[in-house]
């Protein structure tokens, strides 16, 4: 995964300059693009390509310069953070857009390509400069946003909800203001309560926002705090009476996941079976509601590791690996289509 960075960090710095040159090489104008209206497919003028959902805010006139979030959904579905956060982009006039191309799986090239075409757009259609430019995104959307608030283009903000900073052993280039916003029940809470641990170790200017829920998108109310908090317009939130590590008792989670784990690359079925059975019967009948969540977390990191691992697997030919993980998979989310799909997958390739 590392090495994978290693090769979008480097596209990403040689876009920065790119992007920049281009931004002041011309004017061109949004003719014909309604205000206070999501539109859901927006060619790149840059790159045609590539393409975005857009709501511009009512009070958006030709040339009016406003800030600009950009969006990045996990399965490329740039409507989706539009439509669902549009009336914050009414409320605090800026305007929204969304990726219709960037999405888990991809390589990290055509990521940086994404990225390279989206803040073309924005700087010479919309004349967004650094200083008013945020991203926000959610799972590995939320990595990609870091990873070019980080290496590529400079921007004011990054909203991350549902992952953390990804792992890289590269020196970032730029900083930025940093929200992260996580459900009680989503599989990297523990992740990114260790990380907000090492942000403020470090200095780093952050919040952490954990709310009801799973791993999901956040409700609406909740990215209303985050982009108050980035106008600094958001007041103090409550001081935890303890650590949120020890109220969450993610040492305790992260003891079972190391477990988990090792079995899954044992491919011992077996075991994992007995595992997912007792987990789903503690999400519901736990003794205490700690117990319940750290179970629902484990079950849903089981859900990510096995679609992760399984992918992978099939990519790569390993075919007796990736039925056990897909075996594993089928366990833990039954009623999932992407199990069957993965399935009728390894069985055209076990084909002779």
């Amino acid at each position: 995964m590392k090495q994978v960075l290693h090769i979008l960090l480097a596209f990403l710095v040689l876009l920065t300059g790119s992007c920049s040159g281009r931004a002041g090489s011309g004017n061109p104008r949004p003719g014909g693009l309604e205000t206070g209206k999501v539109i859901p497919n927006i060619k790149c003028s840059a790159n045609p390509s590539y393409s975005y959902a857009l709501y511009l805010p009512t009070g958006y006139t030709v040339g009016k310069i406003m800030p600009v979030y950009l969006a990045f959904d996990p399965s490329g579905r740039g409507t989706f953070p539009v439509t669902r956060y549009k009336e914050l982009a009414e409320k605090y006039q800026f305007i929204l857009a969304g990726s219709n191309d960037s999405r888990n799986g991809l390589p990290m090239q055509q990521i940086g390509q994404i990225a390279e075409a989206l803040f073309a757009e924005i700087r010479t259609r919309f004349h967004a400069d650094s200083t008013r430019i945020f991203l926000t995104g959610f799972s590995g959307g939320a990595r990609v946003a870091c990873i070019i608030g980080m290496f590529g283009n400079k921007v004011k903000g990054v909203i991350g909800c549902g992952a953390g900073i990804p792992e890289t052993e590269q020196q970032q280039l730029n900083t930025f203001d940093y929200f992260v916003i996580t459900g009680e029940a989503d599989p990297n809470l523990s992740e990114m309560i260790v990380q907000d641990q090492a942000l403020t170790q470090a200095g780093w200017k952050h919040q952490i926002l954990v709310i009801p829920g799973g791993h999901e998108w956040p409700p609406i109310t909740e990215m209303d705090k985050a982009v108050c908090w980035m106008r600094g317009e958001l007041p103090p939130l409550p001081l935890p009476s303890v650590p949120l590590a020890d109220y969450y008792e993610i040492d305790k989670e992260t003891g079972i996941q190391t477990e988990i784990m090792s079995r899954f690359i044992l491919g011992d079925t077996l075991w994992m079976k007995k595992e997912v059975k007792k987990l789903k019967s503690q999400c519901n009948q736990s003794k205490t509601r700690n117990d319940s969540l750290i179970a629902k977390r484990l079950i849903a990191f089981l859900g990510m590791m096995s679609w992760a691992k399984s992918t992978s697997q099939l990519n790569q030919g390993l075919l007796d690996q990736a039925y056990r993980s897909l075996t594993i998979y089928r366990l833990v989310e039954p009623e999932n289509p992407a199990v069957d799909s993965l399935f009728r997958i390894y069985y055209q390739k076990r084909k002779p």
